[in-house]
């Protein structure tokens, strides 16, 4: 989040969601929005919320009328996945921040997949 209440997207965040959505023991069914300490609840639920519109993730959303949100991740899907495949790569991810820093682009997902592809890409053909 950034300080004037507007949210940006943390890929730190992000990757980390993915990372603990993967490793989650199969006797767990989900990743609380509260299992990251360096982030708030609200700030991980609406990461969670992002991603499983995005189709990337499978969460489970909880909107209070009072406006507050609380998620719980479940599971990847097939391309969340496949992004967090490519994303472990730090060769990737230093890659895709490069390339967006250097042609003044945010980091979107969309750009982030496209990114992260091409850079795969050029990996495989080395």
């Amino acid at each position: 989040m950034r300080g004037d209440g507007e949210m940006t997207l943390d890929w730190k965040l992000i990757r980390e969601i993915f990372d603990a959505i993967e490793s989650k023991p199969v006797t767990q069914e989900f990743v609380s929005d509260t299992a990251f300490a360096e982030w708030d609840a609200l700030t991980v639920s609406k990461h969670m919320r992002l991603l499983d519109h995005a189709g990337l993730i499978e969460a489970k959303l909880f909107e209070q009328p009072n406006c507050t949100l609380k998620a719980k991740a479940g599971e990847l899907t097939m391309e969340g996945y496949t992004l967090h495949a490519k994303l472990k790569s730090d060769g990737v991810w230093g890659y895709v921040c490069k390339t967006a820093r250097e042609r003044s682009v945010e980091l979107s997902i969309e750009v982030v997949k496209s990114l992260a592809t091409k850079a795969l890409e050029a990996i495989l053909r080395q």
